[in-house]
């Protein structure tokens, strides 16, 4: 048995979520494909690759796509309408679309090159929403943000 077969009821179900936020493919009518976890474009996209999808199944392909409308030439993602693009949101963008299958995207590329520019001096990534407080030994990168680059 398949593990989509195995799986069935459970897939059914993430499917009937797609317009829950009103949107379509798990967004929000303003197209925010990170929120409403754990019913989000980008969350849904991981649960289904883990669920034995792949870019030959259309729904992933609709899926990045969704995704990939967020992408910016920059290469950073702006996964809301409106406020800053971070680090972070990016990372995560990266880590779906790669787990979808899309990893030689030339889209991608521009954005791995964009993550090396920006890597903090210390190495890692921060995401400057993240409050640590302040002082000199607190400018260092999120822990979060770094493993999920790496």
């Amino acid at each position: 048995m398949s593990t989509k077969e195995r799986y069935k009821t459970d897939i059914e179900q993430i499917m009937g979520k797609k317009h829950h936020l009103d949107g379509d493919m798990w967004t929000t009518q303003d197209y925010r494909v990170g929120k409403g976890s754990p019913f989000s474009t980008r969350d849904v996209g991981i649960m289904l690759s883990e669920l034995g999808f792949t870019k030959k199944d259309a729904i992933i392909t609709e899926i990045a796509e969704t995704i990939f409308k967020t992408w910016r030439e920059d290469g950073r993602f702006k996964i809301y309408p409106s406020g800053a693009m971070y680090p972070c949101q990016t990372i995560t963008m990266l880590r779906v679309l790669s787990k979808l299958g899309y990893s030689d995207d030339e889209r991608l590329k521009t954005t791995l090159a964009h993550l090396l520019d920006i890597q903090h001096t210390d190495g890692g990534w921060r995401c400057n929403k993240t409050k640590l407080g302040k002082g000199e030994f607190l400018d260092m990168s999120n822990p979060g943000v770094t493993l999920e680059a790496l």
